[in-house]
């Protein structure tokens, strides 16, 4: 019902790798996309594409990885000359079916967590005692963070704290408005907000509408949820009005560990993200003014990750 799986979470077990043969064209530019990236050729590839509909695609399996394929595109045809040579509309090749695929999964059309992650990973066996996901076009090894994917080949160019980008089309599509969508963030990860739904942790306002925009970049099936798990949970109710000390006190051995991941994730954005732009002579108050929703990167990260102490039970 909510496309959780009992073995691998919000992570889909074992996502299809192609699509059918009516989108072969698909299909063959996603497995090109690295060496058409480098060559600096795709949009040229993705403008002699066929216009192809949706009609044959019925599973809800097919229709993740058609949004995948589509979005992988999109974000490489508009970043191909990187930062400068942005474009500002997509063709209506990927455009209309992208925003058909969107609308049926109830997400946006453009490169989420989901595409990146949740629909991106199959299981491997282990290899020299380690325990690998293996990527749609790599590897993500869980021990040294040694990751290799399309996306890495294609777009280092990318800026990575601001992927927002003016969503239109070359032609006529269903939907004709301009729109202005995010890039993929750890915001939109189903497993991070469920943490804080199920703790009943309240963040500063602008921080919960942020994560509730963050929603809307989840498949519709993770958007409710994290719905329910905010109506029904009463973990902390329960615990404020309990007379035990231990449960009280284990609640707060959760939040200080919720506490902790966040700290650590903070450092990971300050030493892969903040600092590589620092070295790319990246000014800081580009940072401040394009990062995570408008807001200061890490002055959000810090705000996120100290509203689990100040849930803190006394």
């Amino acid at each position: 019902f909510y496309c959780l799986s009992d073995k691998t979470g919000a992570i889909s077990e074992n996502p299809l790798k192609t699509l059918p043969s009516k989108w072969k064209a698909w299909n063959d530019l996603v497995d090109q996309l690295p060496e058409l990236s480098r060559n600096k050729t795709l949009r040229k590839e993705v403008d002699s594409l066929p216009l192809l509909d949706l009609d044959g695609l019925n599973s809800h399996e097919e229709l993740r990885l058609a949004h995948k394929i589509l979005a992988f595109l999109s974000s490489v045809y508009v970043w191909q000359d990187g930062e400068g040579g942005e474009t500002e509309s997509i063709p209506i090749q990927i455009a209309k079916p992208l925003l058909c695929v969107s609308k049926l999964l109830g997400i946006q059309p453009i490169l989420t967590n989901s595409d990146l992650v949740l629909c991106n990973c199959i299981p491997s066996s282990s290899t020299e005692g380690e325990n690998y996901l293996r990527w749609s076009h790599g590897k993500l090894k869980d021990k040294g963070l040694i990751y290799e994917t399309s996306i890495q080949q294609v777009n280092n160019n990318t800026e990575i704290t601001e992927s927002s980008c003016p969503f239109s089309s070359k032609g006529n599509t269903s939907d004709s408005n301009r729109r202005m969508c995010i890039g993929a963030s750890a915001a939109q990860s189903l497993t991070i907000q469920a943490c804080d739904a199920f703790f009943q942790i309240k963040h500063h306002p602008e921080d919960e509408e942020f994560f509730k925009k963050m929603q809307t970049y989840m498949i519709t099936e993770h958007r409710q949820f994290l719905e329910d798990l905010a109506m029904y949970s009463r973990i902390r109710s329960i615990a404020v009005e309990s007379k035990s000390s231990e449960l009280k006190s284990n609640y707060n051995q959760c939040l200080q560990s919720l506490w902790n991941f966040r700290n650590s994730h903070i450092s990971l954005v300050n030493r892969f993200i903040i600092e590589p732009s620092k070295k790319a002579e990246a000014k800081i108050k580009q940072l401040e003014v394009t990062g995570t929703s408008g807001q200061c990167l890490k002055v959000f990260l810090q705000r996120v990750r100290d509203a689990s102490n100040s849930a803190t039970l006394k």
